[in-house]
Order: structure tokens, then C-alpha cells, then sequence
């Protein structure tokens, strides 16, 4: 995505200045600055799944602040030890056995 992102904007900057390239570079320009859009807007709505539906818990964790101590064992289980290890985790639904410390 980000290499269609350069080439957004080298077919955007030729775009621009029409009368400094020759008339068929110009045309391919809008072929390649269309596909460009085509497929980082694709890329939006896969970003979309993947960071919602496509991972479970996901979206709640968004809306919410806080997850699954399942769902941090299975996305970030290195930090699940570590926050375990200093005593700092604080997972939904075990707020309140928890002395402190942050986990969301």
C-alpha cells in the first residue's frame, strides 16, 4: 500500500504539470493514478475487517478500552507476562480483584 502511495503521488505531480510531459506519459498517468486509488481504497476495507470482525474481541476492545485477558493471551501474550510479572494487569472483568495498575 504505501508503494502505491509514491505512486499516487509521482502520477498525481504529473498530473498536475500536464504540459511538462509528453501527452501519452500524461495519459498512462491517469490509468496508474486510477488503479493507485482502486487499490488503496481496497486495502481500506481490508485494514477495516482485519482490525474489527477478522479478530475477535477486536472491536469491542475499541469501543470498550478493555480486553479479554483470552483475547491478550492469544494478540500480545510477551505483554500479558510482563504486565503479569509486575503485577500491573488489570483485564476485563478481573477489575476488581485487581489492586491497580493499567491492562486496557
Amino acid at each position: 500500500v504505501a508503494g502505491f502511495g509514491v505512486v499516487m503521488v509521482i502520477t498525481g505531480l504529473i498530473m498536475w504539470f500536464p504540459l511538462s510531459f509528453p501527452a501519452a506519459l500524461v495519459r498512462w498517468m491517469f490509468v496508474l493514478h486510477a488503479l493507485g486509488f482502486v487499490v488503496i481504497f481496497s486495502f481500506f476495507f481490508v485494514h477495516l475487517y482485519l482490525g474489527t470482525i477478522g479478530s475477535p474481541g477486536s472491536l469491542d476492545a475499541m469501543l470498550s478500552g478493555w480486553v479479554t485477558r483470552a483475547w491478550l493471551k492469544k494478540q500480545h501474550p510477551k505483554w500479558l507476562k510482563e504486565m503479569e510479572h509486575e503485577g500491573k494487569l488489570v483485564v476485563f472483568g478481573e477489575e476488581k480483584k485487581a489492586a491497580g495498575g493499567h491492562g486496557h
